[in-house]
C-alpha cells in the first residue's frame, strides 16, 4: 500500500488529495512503476486516466455500469473478452495490449489475484481510496506512506489505523516550503 496522508491520517477531500507534494509524487512513480496498482472507482475518477507503466486494476461493485460510463476502458475491450467475463469481472491484462490497463474486478480479492499474475507482481501495490484501503490492510505486509506533519479539518476520506505496522524499514524526513513530512517505510 502506498498513501500520504495528514496527522490525523487525512487523506483527501471531495475525491482528491488534500495535499499535493512534488517530491512525494516523485517517490509515488518510482515506487509503483513497473507494478500492478490497485484503486477503487472514485480513485480512478479522480485521476482521470490509467496510469503508465502499471497493470492498473479498478475495483468497482458493480463492473458493467462502471463501464459503460468509462467508454474509454470498454472500447479497450473487445467482443471476446467481453462475453469470457462474468457480470463480475472484466477479465484482466491486456485490455488491448497495453500494459497500463489490466482489469475491472468487484472485489478486493478478486484484484490482488489478477495482481499476482501480473509482470512486477512481487510487489502489488494498493493506491486508494480510502474504502480500498480499509479492505486492503489485513492483506498488506508493507506500507509506504508519507507522513505530512499538518491536519486538514475539511478532510472527508481517511486511511485506517495501521497502528500493528510497527516495524519501521525506512524514515527520512523533509521540510518543503515550511511543510514537514516523512517517507515512511513501515512492516508489521
Amino acid at each position: 500500500m502506498i498513501a500520504a496522508i495528514g496527522a490525523n491520517n487525512e487523506l483527501g477531500h471531495g475525491n482528491d488529495l488534500i495535499w499535493r507534494i512534488p517530491a512525494d509524487m516523485k517517490r509515488f512513480r518510482e515506487k509503483t512503476a513497473g507494478h500492478p496498482v490497485i484503486m477503487g472507482r472514485k480513485t480512478y475518477e479522480s485521476i482521470g486516466r490509467l496510469l503508465p507503466n502499471r497493470t492498473n486494476i479498478i475495483i468497482s461493485r458493480e463492473v458493467e455500469p462502471f463501464l459503460v460510463s468509462h467508454p474509454e476502458l470498454a472500447m479497450a475491450l473487445s467482443e471476446s473478452e467481453r462475453v469470457s467475463g462474468s457480470q463480475n469481472e472484466i477479465p484482466g491484462p491486456p485490455f488491448g495490449g497495453r500494459n497500463d490497463i489490466g482489469s475491472v474486478v468487484d472485489s478486493i480479492e478478486k484484484a490482488i489475484d489478477q495482481a499476482k499474475s501480473q509482470s512486477g507482481s512481487e510487489e502489488i501495490f494498493i493506491i486508494g481510496g480510502a474504502q480500498i484501503y480499509t479492505l486492503g490492510l489485513p492483506l498488506a505486509d508493507k506500507l509506504y506512506i508519507t507522513k505530512i506533519n499538518s491536519q486538514n479539518p475539511i478532510a472527508d476520506a481517511f486511511f485506517p489505523d495501521f497502528s500493528e505496522f510497527t516495524k519501521v524499514v525506512f524514515k527520512e524526513s523533509h521540510n518543503d516550503d515550511g511543510l514537514e513530512y516523512e517517507f515512511l517505510e513501515l512492516e508489521r
